[in-house]
């Protein structure tokens, strides 16, 4: 570890307080720039409450199977924190 054990702790609270706020602040800004692309031609396409759940359900499945591997448990639980908070912000 090239960072001394006594900063640790205090980066790694900095890092994912920050990273969170990032997060979000992407989320907020998400709405105008779908917007602004809809000005260019940009075409949403509505999706059903069922195709939803089903989509849900195969990210969740690949989650699972990338989680350990591709991400951390601990960053895959920042993200759906992150996630979570964004949701019950939008509501």
């Amino acid at each position: 570890e090239k960072i001394p054990a006594e900063y640790r702790e205090a980066l790694t609270a900095v890092n994912e307080k920050v990273g969170t706020e990032i997060g979000l602040e992407f989320l907020k800004k998400e709405g105008s720039v779908v917007a602004e692309l809809q000005k260019y031609g940009m075409t949403l396409v509505s999706v059903s409450d069922a195709d939803r759940i089903a989509w849900r359900e195969d990210f969740a499945k690949a989650v699972e199977k990338g989680t350990g591997s591709v991400f951390t448990k601990e960053m895959m639980d920042i993200i759906y924190a992150s996630l979570e908070e964004f949701r019950k912000a939008k509501k």
